[in-house]
């Protein structure tokens, strides 16, 4: 019982993030092209979705969709579509698994 101080550090030190990476995304069409014509600009905005992976192969959650980030944010601001669509992914490496992240920023517009 002497050494009851080291069980707070090492059940942190079994859990911390080893890695992480940052990358930047392939740009796709998730929606469908703009439409010719005016537009107004509603706002711009960001989504982040991620999924995480239990001892590296065991998803717990689905895996990120960029695709579905952005159409989150055309139903969340009633916009028609999405124009100049950022992607960024980032990965964590932990000891007791792996998280994919995924955030899109998109500009929202609104045909006239």
């Amino acid at each position: 019982m002497k050494h009851i101080w080291m069980i707070p550090l090492l059940s942190l030190a079994l859990t911390a993030c080893v890695s992480t990476g940052y990358q930047p995304g392939a740009i796709e069409p998730y929606l469908t092209p703009p439409e010719k014509g005016p537009y107004s600009v509603v706002t711009t905005d960001t989504a982040e979705v991620s999924s995480y992976l239990l001892f590296w192969f065991l998803p717990v959650t689905p895996v990120p969709d960029a695709g579905a980030a952005i159409t989150q944010l055309v139903n969340k601001h009633a916009a028609d579509a999405a124009i100049n669509i950022r992607e960024m992914r980032k990965t964590q490496y932990w000891l007791t698994g792996t998280v994919y992240t995924v955030q899109v920023q998109a500009t929202l517009i609104r045909y006239e």
